[in-house]
């Protein structure tokens, strides 16, 4: 199964189950999806910031460590 297919499902999925909790309609994600190999270590926090974040930058939260789509709970710096 090749990962544009995989990710294809998994977008599906999720953009249904958001749009019914948030009584909308319409696209969620964004269509391209590619991979990438993270590098170092620096890339890796670099890629887990962004990613943290952006629950920040959408207006859904002011605590990203709290907001309940964020599920990585390493440690806090």
């Amino acid at each position: 199964m090749s990962l544009s297919l995989v990710m294809k499902g998994i977008k599906g999925v999720t953009a249904r189950e958001l749009n019914r909790r948030r009584r909308r309609k319409g696209p969620i994600w964004q269509d391209e999806s590619y991979d990438r190999i993270v590098r170092n270590q620096s890339e890796l926090i670099e890629k887990l910031n962004y990613m943290l974040l952006n629950s920040v930058k959408a207006g859904l939260t002011d605590n990203p460590w709290t907001y309940v789509g964020w599920y990585f709970k390493g440690k806090k710096e």
